[in-house]
């Protein structure tokens, strides 16, 4: 994950100096949406080609592993497993995001350097840099709700992905493609390889280019109906910022908005995945009916478990196993049959 994130962030650095130009340039709003919600779509398919990992991104199986945990488990088992699996989540995601923020940060330095020798003058001229800053401090804007609103963003494309793979296994459109007329020409192995490609990557692609332009036509969209919406991905804003502050070189560290906007990109990430995770477990607890209670008693055992043993969220370690099954009221039993 720490090599993924790191790549990951190095790419990064391209997509948000291109969004940067994009912005730059004050075209039309559908023009820049569309130029936007392109530049990220391509940047999380070619994550998505070369193996490398956005923080926060959320997988289009997501959903799916979270239900199969929920349909094969039941009362005190449930709980363990679905607090394992928001663990694995969580630890590997903060592995992901602090890859990320390293690369890009470092990279965005480099970059803007050599466009200084090369252009005599910084990547991002003065007042962009001041008003990307500024949009990070986490009271005196709207970051928190952006990140928010972000990760909404982050698992509607997950769930997009999902819906995307269930519609081709369901159709057989791999099968129909590997049996498509035109194996005659180029040959049935071939078509049975490009069929098998498509069955392995349509979920991970759709999510990639669906959130991609989800990103790129929420704030034109908020705009269409008067609300100043925007999105705060953490380690694409980590990227603009690293492009702004680097124009101020290490001056930049005796500035205040560097360390607001620092708290803001941890908002950001908290956030982010707070909220898509919290959207993807209550989707997969309403498909297999679990009731009000049930609920109340997985987030009671979380947080007895993230206090007690904090670490298993932060690192890859096998968590003691202290808590108890749950009470006899709290297991949920599967209904009499008819």
């Amino acid at each position: 994950m720490w090599g993924a994130a790191i790549g990951g962030g190095f790419l990064t650095v391209f997509t948000a100096a291109i969004k940067l130009n994009i912005i730059g340039r004050h075209w039309a709003p559908f023009t820049e949406a569309f130029l936007a919600g392109t530049n990220y779509a391509v940047s999380f398919l070619l994550l998505q080609v070369f193996g490398l990992a956005l923080a926060t991104k959320q997988p289009a199986m997501t959903g799916a592993a979270l239900a199969d945990i929920i349909r094969r488990n039941r009362g005190g088992s449930r709980r363990s497993e679905i607090t394992e699996f928001g663990a694995c989540i969580s630890r590997t995601q903060l592995a992901a995001a602090l890859g990320n923020i390293l690369a890009v940060s470092l990279g965005a330095v480099v970059f803007n350097l050599l466009w200084l020798r090369l252009f005599h003058a910084s990547y991002v001229p003065p007042d962009q840099a001041e008003k990307v800053y500024l949009s990070l401090r986490p009271l005196a804007s709207a970051t928190a709700f952006d990140a928010a609103l972000t990760g909404v963003l982050l698992w509607l494309a997950g769930l997009i992905g999902g819906w995307c793979e269930n519609f081709a296994v369901y159709h057989r459109v791999p099968a129909s493609i590997a049996q498509h007329p035109l194996r005659k020409t180029i040959g049935a192995d071939r078509m049975q390889r490009i069929a098998d490609w498509v069955d392995r990557n349509i979920g991970p692609w759709s999510t990639s280019i669906s959130l991609g332009y989800l990103l790129g036509f929420t704030p034109v969209l908020g705009e269409f109906f008067g609300l100043p919406l925007d999105v705060r991905h953490v380690t694409l804003n980590t990227g603009m910022f690293a492009f702004a502050a680097a124009r101020f070189g290490l001056s930049a560290f005796r500035q205040w908005w560097l360390y607001s906007a620092m708290v803001g990109i941890a908002v950001m990430f908290v956030l982010n995945l707070g909220v898509s995770f919290a959207l993807a477990s209550f989707v997969a607890l309403r498909a297999y009916d679990v009731g009000h209670k049930e609920r109340a008693a997985l987030l009671r055992y979380a947080f007895r478990q993230m206090i007690s043993s904090p670490l298993q969220f932060l690192f890859p370690i096998r968590a003691k196993q202290t808590a108890a099954v749950a009470p006899e009221e709290d297991v949920e039993r599967p209904a009499p049959a008819a």
